[in-house]
């Protein structure tokens, strides 16, 4: 995130990463751990309009929690959350594809039968707190690469790579996911953290 009046990065407030079962109709026992090596990439740096998967949230000072795909303008003492979720299905074959979209799927009402095997769904949540009135309407992500007229955010997409180590995933897994339980962020269910 990038303020344009000085050109330099906006320090997030926090960032957290949740990885999520329960969602979009599948059963939290039916989930499985998302594979050692499991690469993709959620949204497109080349957006240039309110497409993708994620969403701009607007929360605090008594602000109804708002959704917009661009940076929305909100009031001082507020905050700006920008939030992408990452595809939930995966083919069960390849760690990667050459788009590193195409091995992966989004939940469409049901499991794509070309991408059976359900994993946890990862949504990374990025906090930005509104300090400045107006400071919003000069926010743009740096791959923002269109008409600086549009509002700014379009552009939002996020790449994971999976490097947890297995008998972490495991633990967690069996835990966390597949009971169904929420065990909170760095939490593995079984005492310890991540």
């Amino acid at each position: 995130m990038i303020d344009t009046r000085e050109g330099r990065p906006l320090k997030p407030m926090d960032s957290n990463f949740y990885y999520k079962s329960g969602y979009y109709g599948v059963v939290p026992r039916n989930f499985n751990a998302i594979p050692q090596g499991l690469r993709m990439i959620a949204g497109n740096a080349k957006n240039d309009g309110p497409q993708g998967p994620h969403r701009c949230k607007c929360v605090g000072t008594g602000v109804d929690a708002m959704y917009s795909q661009s940076i929305p303008n909100r009031p001082v003492g507020s905050e700006m959350w920008l939030e992408i979720d990452l595809p939930q299905y995966w083919d069960g074959r390849n760690l990667d594809s050459t788009d590193h979209k195409s091995h992966v799927a989004y939940a469409n009402g049901s499991c794509p039968a070309s991408h059976l095997v359900a994993l946890p769904v990862i949504t990374f949540n990025i906090r930005y707190a509104v300090t400045e009135a107006g400071a919003p309407l000069r926010w743009r992500l740096s791959s923002d690469r269109y008409d600086p007229s549009r509002p700014g955010g379009y552009s939002a997409h996020a790449d994971r790579w999976n490097g947890w180590k297995p008998d972490l995933m495991d633990a967690w897994m069996r835990h966390c996911v597949q009971p169904g339980l929420d065990c909170h962020s760095h939490l593995l269910g079984d005492g310890r953290m991540t």
